[in-house]
């Protein structure tokens, strides 16, 4: 089973009383099966999955399966194996692909540690499953070896979510044999990534303007490669500038998403933070003014 187009990583919306808006949350599952996104990752970095109790991770993953039609991939990651194991068994039935990350926690583990981490949780798993390399996050980097070997071991372990940024150690990853997917955590390598043979890309960023993403991979596999590159740079105007904020990517997605969904809540648990007044307005000015009209541009460029 392989996931046909980009992946969307979704924000989980919450309401001033920091609970889950399942409300907005249902708009904006249709706002992006209205823009054409197929593919969507729950309880992913994006969605504050380590700000979420349990049971909320649950719920959520019901929530978005009975609303969503297209492929479902959950994040299952803790640095429990039990768990980890305990999303796997709930969420079987409400998605097609697992994810998960190396344990987050313990510093300076060694490679055999991660290796049977991995394969408790995953020797038994139902349905296909999507290592998740972030060391930026995790201070682990997942290695090729240890892929192969997983790979080895765990017959439905089918790809890596990969974020590291270093297109080297992705390209060793797409080397693995038997067809192993390769999706890049980057809304920037877009169009870099499907150029360089990977599977395609993870977005958070565009969660606000889906029609880029989108645009990048229909025109690039009709083999319209110049168009896919223009997209791509219009699409950049947004990725430097939210780049160049003093806000995490989940807060300016937040405020972002707010300017294309009317009352879409922009809250946020700690101990991340809101934007300030200052920057919320920054943000949706941008968007009215540089942003949405460029989808106008996008429509001729296609």
């Amino acid at each position: 089973m392989k996931i046909e187009g980009p992946i969307f990583a979704i924000l989980t919306p919450f309401d001033k009383n920091s609970d889950i808006d399942y409300g907005a949350l249902q708009v904006y599952l249709s706002f992006l099966k209205d823009k054409g996104v197929k593919n969507i990752i729950t309880n992913g970095t994006t969605g504050e999955f380590s700000s979420l109790a349990l049971e909320e991770r649950m719920a959520l993953t019901e929530f978005c399966r009975s609303n969503f039609d297209g492929t479902v991939v959950n994040n299952i990651s803790s640095c429990s194996t039990r768990e980890c194991k305990r999303l796997m068994s709930h969420s079987r039935e409400y998605c097609d692909f697992f994810l998960i990350l190396p344990p987050f926690y313990y510093a300076n583990v060694d490679d055999k540690g991660i290796y049977d981490f991995f394969t408790e949780v995953l020797i038994d798993s139902p349905n296909p499953v999507l290592l998740y390399n972030f060391p930026r996050h995790t201070k682990v980097d997942i290695k090729p070896e240890m892929l192969r070997q997983l790979r080895g071991k765990c017959t439905n372990l089918v790809g890596i979510k990969d974020s590291g940024g270093n297109i080297d150690i992705s390209r060793s990853f797409k080397n693995i044999h038997g067809g192993f997917q390769v999706y890049i955590g980057s809304d920037s390598l877009a169009y870099d990534a499907l150029r360089g043979g990977f599977d395609g890309t993870v977005a958070g960023g565009g969660n606000a303007i889906p029609e880029f993403p989108l645009a990048i991979y229909n025109s690039f596999i009709k083999g319209e490669i110049d168009s896919a590159r223009r997209i791509q740079d219009i699409f950049d105007v947004w990725n430097s500038f939210r780049k160049n904020l003093q806000l995490t990517e989940i807060t300016t997605t937040k405020i972002a998403l707010s300017a294309r969904i009317k009352s879409f809540p922009i809250n946020i648990r700690p101990p991340l933070k809101t934007g300030k007044p200052n920057e919320i307005s920054n943000i949706r000015n941008f968007m009215q003014e540089k942003v949405i009209p460029s989808i106008d541009i996008l429509s001729q460029t296609e």
